[in-house]
């Protein structure tokens, strides 16, 4: 029996402009509108969804109306939780050492990348295009069938040392690179998978240093055998 003002003291400066057009006959429905409310001795954050409804009588004539409100203050606040943490792990990615990249459907169309995949594959235009027409040159060295393989089986894919020759601009020799990388399918809350995230290290400069090694080693084993040899022969 209270007056609605008596309710909404706090927020009437709000309140009336829609209370006068819902008296005037004209409905109103706000999915969120947010009101900073006093109901608990403090000022608080809160969010509603409600609609303001005329109510005709007999003549025709409004002589009142139907609120309908459901609090949304908790949905409002966990939504911008995940919001946060996202944008949080997109920061955290794009300043990551590490190549990653998000593919989306069983075309592996490109979702994200950060900045050492782009370095990875040169300027390259990716997002919203599946691998096998952005990146030509990794599905003729296998890696599409790779990607294929992660995706139907659902299980990790990783590689070792995996040679990539990277095609890179017009006009310029391709660059040989070695890959650590794992392919990770993405599942849906249905178990079903629905992406694969690519992450991993560009190893060149260590396994090209293993290679100089070995040369090495063999260099010198091949000259101590041709000294040995000699000194045999002088004695």
């Amino acid at each position: 029996g209270r007056p609605f003002r008596d309710l909404w003291f706090d927020l009437w400066d709000v309140v009336e402009p829609i209370l006068d057009r819902a008296y005037a006959g004209v409905s109103t429905h706000m999915d969120n509108i947010e009101f900073v409310m006093h109901r608990n001795g403090y000022p608080e954050e809160t969010h509603f969804a409600f609609s303001y409804t005329p109510v005709r009588i007999e003549s025709g004539e409004v002589g009142g109306m139907f609120c309908a409100c459901t609090e949304t203050t908790g949905e409002v606040i966990a939504r911008r939780q995940v919001l946060a943490e996202r944008a949080r792990f997109r920061q955290m990615f794009q300043q990551a050492p590490s190549f990653m990249a998000m593919l989306q459907g069983p075309e592996h169309r490109f979702e994200w990348v950060n900045p050492a995949y782009q370095a990875l594959i040169g300027n390259r235009d990716l997002i919203g295009r599946p691998v096998a027409d952005a990146l030509p040159d990794a599905m003729e060295q296998g890696y599409g069938d790779l990607l294929d393989r992660a995706y139907a089986s659902g299980e990790a894919l990783t590689q070792a040392g995996a040679r990539y020759v990277v095609a890179g601009e017009p006009d310029t020799q391709p660059v040989e690179r070695y890959l650590d990388f794992v392919y990770q399918p993405l599942r849906d809350t249905a178990g079903q998978v629905t992406g694969i995230f690519v992450e991993g290290y560009d190893v060149t400069s260590r396994i090209l240093a293993d290679r100089q090694r070995v040369d090495l080693t063999r260099e010198l084993a091949h000259r101590m055998k041709n000294s040995m040899a000699m000194v045999q022969a002088i004695a």
